[in-house]
């Protein structure tokens, strides 16, 4: 979860009973649009409900699960899968100037074959950095 997700999963909280996408972008200081696109984000990893408001915006409504993200620290950590910690991984790699074109496309090819591997998801978040500081050479 990126921390602009964070940052609007905790207005969203804070309102317990409905924000609208028009408020947080005022408040947040983000495009409307943008907002819009992390909400149904937000409700697709299930940390909110949508409504459409007559204008064809939206209100959102924090979850349980949602709340839970907020106020529970821990709950974040158990939450996490092996192929959201390779996405991660590898966008960091994508990003980084000082790894070499084609080195970096290599590393970001093991990676996804590592995230697509059937029995990753089940691995805990330690062994996942632990596998990838392998298979990158770090260890």
């Amino acid at each position: 979860m990126q921390e602009i997700d964070m940052k609007i999963l905790s207005e969203v909280v804070q309102s317990e009973h409905g924000i609208s996408d028009s408020y947080i972008a005022e408040k947040l200081r983000l495009d409307l649009e943008r907002v819009g696109d992390h909400f149904v984000m937000l409700k697709k990893d299930g940390f909110v409900e949508l409504i459409r408001t007559f204008d064809g915006r939206y209100s959102a409504y924090p979850t349980s699960e949602g709340r839970l993200m907020i106020k529970e620290p821990g709950y974040m950590l158990r939450r996490l899968t092996g192929p959201m910690m390779i996405q991660v991984l590898k966008e960091a790699v994508e990003k980084d100037e000082g790894i070499p074109k084609p080195e970096k496309k290599s590393i970001t090819d093991m990676l996804d074959d590592l995230k697509d591997n059937q029995y990753v998801s089940g691995l805990s978040t330690a062994a996942i950095f632990e596998i990838a500081k392998t298979l990158i050479g770090f260890s």
